[in-house]
C-alpha cells in the first residue's frame, strides 16, 4: 500500500485508519513520501466518510469501508 501512497500527487493528503495493536508513531515515523500522511487509530469511520478513494486489502476493515 505504501508503494502506491508514494506514488500519489504531494497536493493529495492521505489519511490512513491504522489498527489499535500496531504502534502508529513508529509506522508515521518509517513513511516516505512528499505528501501529507496522516495515521488514526481512533477515528477510522470519520476518516473513511470523509474520503473520496479508499485502499483496502480484504477483510473486515473493507466490508467496513463498503458499508460506510
Amino acid at each position: 500500500m505504501m508503494q502506491v501512497v508514494r506514488q500519489l500527487p504531494a497536493q493529495l493528503k492521505v489519511q490512513a485508519a491504522v489498527a489499535g495493536g500496531l504502534d502508529s508513531e513508529r509506522l508515521q515515523s518509517q513513511i516516505r513520501s512528499s505528501g501529507e500522511i496522516t495515521l488514526s487509530q481512533e477515528q477510522f469511520g470519520a476518516t473513511v466518510s470523509h474520503s473520496t478513494v479508499v485502499l483496502a486489502m480484504a477483510g473486515t476493515a473493507t466490508e467496513q469501508c463498503v458499508g460506510l
